[in-house]
């Protein structure tokens, strides 16, 4: 069995500002976008206000379990975050599977976990700070 401890392949290195390297990260995690955008073209391309195609009602059930989702986690004033929250179910979600598929899944590098963490860090903490920062405060007592 071998083991490999060296990181992602490097594919290219762009030679500005020291080079800029495309990593098989960056492409797996092209790839996941890409392939989410397409799902997402054709869940939603012709649409109608009642649903007749198992399309369509595949695509208003996803939304509706993830508004659920949502609104039971962080509570029915926070519902306008359900795409960003699907962002990151299907970025994490596809990627992990890469792995299965033998591939170097994007969250095995630090900087995909990394982005994500701040990312929703800043939001929680704006979102906390919009009650006021005694309401912020008590929250941590």
């Amino acid at each position: 069995m071998e083991i490999n401890i060296t990181g992602p392949k490097i594919f290219y290195e762009i030679p500005v500002l020291g080079g800029i390297k495309i990593t098989e990260s960056h492409v797996n995690s092209l790839f996941i976008i890409l392939l989410v955008f397409v799902v997402c073209k054709i869940l939603t391309s012709s649409l109608k206000l009642v649903p007749t195609t198992k399309r369509q009602i595949v695509a208003e059930f996803i939304v509706e379990k993830c508004r659920g989702m949502v609104s039971e986690s962080m509570g029915q004033r926070c519902i306008s975050y359900t795409p960003f929250v699907m962002a990151i179910l299907a970025l994490v979600g596809l990627s992990n599977l890469l792995g299965l598929l033998g591939m170097y899944p994007p969250t095995a590098d630090v900087s995909i976990p990394l982005g994500l963490s701040i990312t929703v860090f800043c939001i929680i903490t704006r979102e906390k700070l919009r009650g006021g920062i005694g309401g912020y405060i008590k929250g941590f007592f």
